[in-house]
């Protein structure tokens, strides 16, 4: 099957510093059986939590799905506007490859031209979601100077590294955003929603 991470939600009780031993702890917590438009797909939610010296730190609901169907690039829909704030942003094959050595992450699909786009059919590098999310939790702290509560985010389609994407986001009311990865036509690739600590 195939392997994809669909999205997470991550909660902040406590910094993490640098020197912190932390132990971390992983659950499953649910998997379900749906069927698609593509066929079978298996959901598994992964709880991990983090700790330092007894105290939580920080928690992350991790949604994983597996599908045996191919990739396919799904049809254009109408595109979609930018927030208050954009961000136009590029990767390339060797960040992409140190992100996943950095998370322990050997899916050939995130480094590997001729893998990702000959034996998986991708038209070129998939950015890894998760990155995507860890570059929109870092613009929307900087755009509105606050430090983040909550974060969650849901992959709706894929990045490559051919081209540029844009980063946009609106605050959504006093202590909350709503944030988008747009690919380079324009089109929802991920989509996530911020809460702030309170002032």
């Amino acid at each position: 099957k195939r392997r994809m991470f669909a999205g997470a939600e991550y909660e902040f009780h406590r910094a993490l510093l640098v020197g912190d031993e932390v132990k971390t702890t992983w659950n499953i917590t649910d998997i379900a059986r749906k069927n698609g438009s593509s066929g079978e797909l298996v959901f598994i939610n992964i709880l991990r939590e983090f700790h330092v010296r007894g105290t939580l730190c920080a928690t992350e609901n991790r949604n994983i799905v597996f599908t045996d169907s191919d990739p396919k690039i799904r049809e254009l829909n109408d595109p979609e506007e930018s927030g208050e704030w954009m961000e136009e942003m590029s990767t390339n094959p060797l960040q992409l490859f140190r992100y996943s050595a950095l998370t322990f992450n050997c899916h050939r699909i995130h480094y590997d031209r001729a893998y990702a786009t000959e034996v998986e059919g991708y038209p070129g590098i998939v950015v890894h979601g998760p990155l995507l999310a860890t570059w929109l939790s870092l613009f929307v702290a900087r755009k509105s100077g606050r430090k983040l509560k909550k974060f969650r985010f849901r992959a709706k389609r894929p990045v490559f590294d051919l081209h540029h994407f844009n980063l946009t986001g609106d605050l959504s009311g006093k202590d909350a955003a709503k944030l988008r990865v747009l690919d380079h036509q324009l089109q929802l690739a991920v989509s996530a929603e911020a809460e702030f600590v309170p002032q």
